[in-house]
């Protein structure tokens, strides 16, 4: 079944910005590999990540993705930047 939602990403507590450059070509390493890298804009400032889907994406089996891809997301900060927090914020527009 597919699933129509939205993503928030917030990356904090990179500390400078060479780590926030570390931390954002890990995350769109993951998008590459999540085929996900043309439907995730990332904003960065000194020391934080903002990302979020401008439009809702449709995501087969939803409810078997989404949890390993937060993990790949999280490990991929934590490679560059152990320090930081990383928040997943999935929207469901579609009301499910």
């Amino acid at each position: 079944m597919s699933v129509n939602v939205t993503l928030g990403l917030a990356v904090t507590g990179l500390g400078d910005e060479a780590t926030v450059a570390a931390a954002r070509a890990a995350l769109e390493r993951v998008f590459v590999a999540e085929s996900v890298d043309r439907d995730v804009v990332l904003t960065s400032g000194s020391d934080v990540i903002d990302g979020h889907t401008p439009y809702p994406l449709i995501i087969s089996r939803f409810y078997a993705w989404h949890e390993p891809f937060e993990e790949k997301v999280r490990a991929a900060v934590a490679a560059v930047a152990p320090h930081a927090t990383v928040a997943l914020d999935w929207g469901f527009p579609d009301g499910e």
